[in-house]
């Protein structure tokens, strides 16, 4: 193992590429030798051999990775939970594209970004080799030997014109183990941080946060109690019912509501329910279970509200009729459903 440092300064490019080339020789493998220069020659004017830059390297693999990352969420999400809207896939394929883009570059962004720091072993740790003149020209090589090659490549680096040549302690080299020892750190409370995170998201550990918005009497769709309309305020939406309870009176079973009924029935209802609502209609057959007979206990013991909830909301193979019939003529409808078994 090397026990110290050389560290040579020349005046032009013109002995470096021999110094190089002759360490080489003695066995010395380019991991112990580096050139430094304040102007950015190209490795081979130095002797040196080209190098790689991992970079690239780095983002394909974030790019792999977000993208793997961006359809197990889809595919487990979509196939977690599946949406059947309009024969259309389960998986659909335009919007994933979108979001397999943005999950995809996320990805290369953020692996590049961590990936600079790993490769360059950013923060550096230690006094690293170097001396203030190379930037104002110098050229220096540094030299790492075995403690029984220091004489040998000190002749070497004397013999090729070497202005200035100093060993240096091995203290003042970088020292990697304390890089290791921070990465090691920083993924530890990486590590740390996600797992104490778990402990709020499956609450474990809860804390609370005062809302005004959560403590307040609040009431949710469809839920009651409504607050009564002023009596002289007359609703733009007619009659309505939200959990058996209406903002108005239904309208009352007479012979005007009733003839009404009948007519939407005829309208709406017959080719399902067919004209005695016993469940016979023309698209009956089409249907299973096939739709409900009107006229049995079952309906016609249910009361006008939930009646007229099927209506408007539909219930099973039976669609909404929100559309198709105002709020009054639910009402009808529902009088006139309650006829049927007289």
């Amino acid at each position: 193992m090397a026990n110290g440092v050389l560290l040579a300064l020349f005046d032009d490019l013109a002995p470096v590429t021999g110094v190089v080339e002759r360490l080489r020789e003695m066995g010395l493998s380019d991991d112990r030798v580096a050139v430094l220069s304040s102007v950015p020659y190209e490795p081979q004017m130095l002797g040196r051999p080209r190098v790689r830059d991992p970079m690239p390297r780095v983002a394909l693999l974030g790019a792999i990775l977000g993208l793997a990352t961006a359809i197990s969420l889809l595919a487990a999400t979509f196939l977690l939970y599946p949406l059947t809207q309009g024969g259309q896939p389960i998986v659909p394929i335009p919007p994933s594209l979108i979001i397999i883009f943005e999950i995809t570059m996320l990805g290369t962004m953020w692996t590049t970004f961590f990936g600079f720091f790993v490769v360059n072993r950013l923060p550096p740790f230690g006094e690293p080799v170097y001396d203030s003149r190379i930037t104002l020209g110098k050229i220096g090589i540094v030299v790492r030997p075995e403690q029984s090659q220091m004489l040998d490549v000190e002749e070497v680096l004397r013999d090729a014109g070497a202005g200035d040549l100093r060993q240096l302690p091995r203290s003042a080299r970088a020292d990697k183990r304390a890089w290791t020892r921070f990465a090691v750190a920083v993924v530890a409370v990486l590590v740390a941080a996600a797992g104490a995170s778990l402990l709020f998201f499956y609450d474990v550990i809860s804390v609370p946060f005062p809302s005004n918005m959560v403590q307040q009497a609040s009431v949710a769709f469809e839920q009651g109690p409504r607050r009564a309309a002023p009596a002289a305020a007359i609703p733009v939406q007619g009659p309505v019912l939200i959990a058996d309870e209406p903002a108005s009176q239904p309208v009352p079973a007479n012979d005007a509501s009733l003839q009404r009924g009948e007519v939407l029935f005829g309208i709406d209802c017959v080719i399902c329910h067919g004209a005695s609502g016993t469940g016979n209609g023309s698209l009956s057959g089409f249907f299973s279970p096939k739709p409900a007979d009107l006229t049995g206990e079952d309906v016609q013991g249910s009361a006008d509200a939930d009646i007229f909830l099927v209506i408007s909301q539909g219930r099973g193979s039976m669609p909404s009729l929100a559309e198709n019939l105002s709020v009054v003529d639910r009402w009808d409808v529902v009088n006139f459903v309650h006829s049927l078994s007289r």
